[in-house]
């Protein structure tokens, strides 16, 4: 995860909220439709690990991030206990922590979740969250400027 070598102010060092992801893929111009479209994506996405649903302890919200399947695969823990949303082709591809079971088992359940507790604050782009007020804030541009980065990486 490319911003996880970040500056300390702006370091992101477990994975990305719901709302961070939606509003970083809305400055790189490819917006998602909404959360359904969001999850699709990374359900469909074909990459060398596994996205990980869970909510983290510092921050008390929903993040997406990436583990290498090798992690999730070994028997001190192992991530086929957990639950997990399926891609077309039938693979286990989204798992779901056990901190985050309430949200629901199916896609629909799991969409209809993270759409109720993340909408207000991606359709008022406030994308990012401040943890010292506990409240969502739209992106400073130190933000913006590490979103950017990742095109001047892939190009």
């Amino acid at each position: 995860m490319l911003f996880k070598a970040a500056e300390p102010k702006y370091k992101i060092s477990t994975g990305l909220t719901i709302p961070f992801i939606f509003g970083a893929y809305e400055k790189l111009g490819q917006p998602f439709n909404d959360i359904n479209h969001l999850i699709e994506t990374i359900i469909e996405a074909r990459t060398g690990q596994f996205p990980v649903l869970q909510r983290c302890d510092v921050i008390g919200r929903h993040i997406i991030m990436l583990e290498d399947k090798s992690v999730c695969n070994r028997s001190s823990y192992n991530y086929s206990k957990e639950y997990s949303l399926e891609n077309s082709a039938g693979e286990k591809v989204l798992f779901i922590d056990r901190n985050s079971w309430s949200l629901g088992r199916t896609i629909e359940r799991v969409c209809s979740n993270l759409n109720a507790e993340y909408a207000d604050p991606i359709l008022g782009k406030r994308f990012s969250w401040d943890n010292k007020s506990k409240k969502w804030r739209k992106f400073e541009d130190g933000e913006i400027g590490l979103i950017e980065s990742v095109l001047r990486t892939n190009n």
